[in-house]
């Protein structure tokens, strides 16, 4: 992270961030990374992808010198953690979680000045303004790869992992957090919650991985409505931003279920 940096080499990078992340954001729009699993000259990828020769070069000149690819006289070729990470259709891709939070509002700080003199928004009208139905299929994405993923990995960890039978993924967004938990272990059920604005979305993820005998859909207001019980795990890291407001009550509701 950046924060490894001393200050002065914090501030002298500043003004390059944007175009490291343009940078970034345009390799996995391109899907270039996909293209580099096997060493290959910039004039065959620009070829066999129909894109502009010269600057196909700089764009791999570039991933170069951040240390994304190998380069071995005119060839390119991914690292391996770019392969692990920026391959798609790999386990960890990080791809679509990239492209989604990079381009989300909530990842704004916005005016900070503006901010600090006249305080916060309230709470109310920062969750009205974001409509997270509308994101669709880049929202499931997001929950796809590595989020999966990662997921998987930390709760395999867990003695009691095999003996889970009943999960809840609370404030599920697009469902596909819990339906990979469940996916996970046979005969394992669960219940996707999230508001009733996102049904037709979590409905649409149910359908899409055929899990419909495994997974319910309930709806609601996740901090003041019944969440159902007889639940062995409740995932619930998407709504801490949300939940914060609820302190102690509703972590204790949590507890109960």
């Amino acid at each position: 992270m950046i924060n490894k940096a001393n200050i002065y080499e914090q501030l002298t990078a500043l003004p390059y961030l944007t175009a490291y992340q343009q940078l970034i954001q345009g390799a996995i729009e391109l899907d270039v990374f996909s293209n580099l699993e096997k060493p290959i000259t910039t004039k065959e990828l620009s070829k066999k992808m129909n894109w502009n020769e010269g600057n196909t070069f700089n764009l791999l000149k570039g991933l170069y010198s951040l240390g994304y690819l190998e380069r071995k006289g005119d060839t390119f070729c991914n690292m391996p953690e770019t392969s692990k990470y920026l391959v798609k259709g790999k386990p960890a891709y990080m791809g679509s979680m990239l492209a989604f939070f990079c381009n989300n509002q909530g990842m704004s700080l916005g005016n900070v000045a503006q901010q600090v003199k006249e305080g916060p928004k309230p709470q109310e009208q920062t969750q009205q303004s974001m409509d997270f139905a509308s994101y669709g299929d880049a929202m499931r994405d997001a929950q796809s790869g590595i989020r999966q993923y990662e997921l998987l990995e930390i709760l395999r960890f867990l003695p009691e992992y095999k003996s889970i039978h009943k999960i809840l993924d609370l404030g599920c967004g697009a469902g596909c957090l819990g339906i990979a938990v469940i996916q996970d272990v046979s005969n394992r059920t669960g219940v996707l919650f999230d508001r009733s604005d996102m049904q037709p979305l979590i409905e649409e993820s149910v359908a899409l991985s055929d899990m419909q005998d495994s997974v319910s859909v309930k709806t609601g207001d996740f901090i003041n409505d019944d969440i159902g019980s007889g639940y062995d795990l409740i995932i619930c890291s998407s709504i801490m931003l949300f939940a914060i407001a609820g302190g102690a009550n509703f972590f204790a509701k949590l507890k109960k279920h």
